[in-house]
């Protein structure tokens, strides 16, 4: 993507190309109001704390993205927010559906956008090693004595064992049992979430057969997208990987 980018002291606004409108970097809002149209990231300390079409308090740097009108900017939050959560990069609420003729024209955009972040030093997956808050989701940290510890999983007919071997990759072994249904809404929808997870499955293709069984290494980013690929989530990955003492991923890497 060539993005033409204009900046002073208070703003730095980026044009992006094929029609993908503008993406602003600001310290703050003018009159605190998120201008018409757009979707705001809210940062502190280089942490995503927020994703909105209304303005918060508690923020040090804000990113708007202002797309075109075809992304609908209802559906374009929600795929935001729902995205952001399957990453671990904000707390869990309730997901919302986005219709596909939708998801399909934002998920290119939103990975696009996502480079730009990367590359402008802003990796929210850093923010796991941020200490938790009391009450709060809990934060973990990777290190080199957990990379070594192989993580036994069976749940939902799944069976498994993954290393986290480092901070960004786990890598679940060869012969891993995946499950073959995939869950559905209850008016027989595909489910955010699932479709996360189908998109993962699509990405490795090649490394399970038709059975569901992985017939090579499979490396991910994250315990939640482990959780994904072999049984569509549903339940607390950090609690289910346990080691062969049964102590789980969870009690090796919390921050405390």
């Amino acid at each position: 993507m060539n993005a033409t980018f204009t900046w002073n002291e208070t703003e730095c606004i980026g044009v992006l190309p094929g029609g993908y409108g503008t993406v602003t970097f600001l310290h703050s809002l003018p009159d605190q109001q998120v201008p018409t149209g757009a979707i705001a990231l809210f940062i502190k300390q280089g942490q995503l704390v927020a994703i909105s079409d209304q303005s918060i308090e508690d923020y040090d740097r804000v990113l708007l993205l202002k797309p075109t009108w075809e992304m609908e900017q209802a559906y374009f939050l929600r795929y935001l927010q729902n995205y952001s959560q399957e990453q671990q990069w904000l707390p869990q609420t309730e997901m919302q559906s986005v219709p596909d003729q939708f998801e399909n024209i934002i998920a290119p955009y939103v990975k696009e956008i996502l480079l730009l972040l990367h590359w402008s030093g802003y990796n929210f997956q850093e923010q796991a090693k941020a200490p938790a808050k009391k009450g709060g989701k809990a934060a973990h940290r990777w290190s080199k004595a957990v990379s070594t510890i192989p993580f036994y999983t069976e749940y939902d007919g799944t069976k498994a064992t993954v290393y986290w071997q480092k901070r960004n990759e786990l890598v679940i072994k060869k012969g891993a049992i995946m499950r073959q249904e995939t869950p559905l809404n209850k008016d027989g929808s595909v489910g955010f979430a699932a479709k996360f997870a189908l998109t993962l499955r699509q990405e490795q293709a090649d490394k399970y057969d038709t059975n569901f069984v992985t017939k090579e290494d499979v490396v991910l980013k994250s315990v939640n997208e482990v959780g994904h690929f072999l049984y569509f989530a549903g339940t607390n990955s950090w609690l289910q990987l346990k080691d062969s003492d049964g102590k789980t991923i969870d009690e090796w890497t919390v921050v405390k």
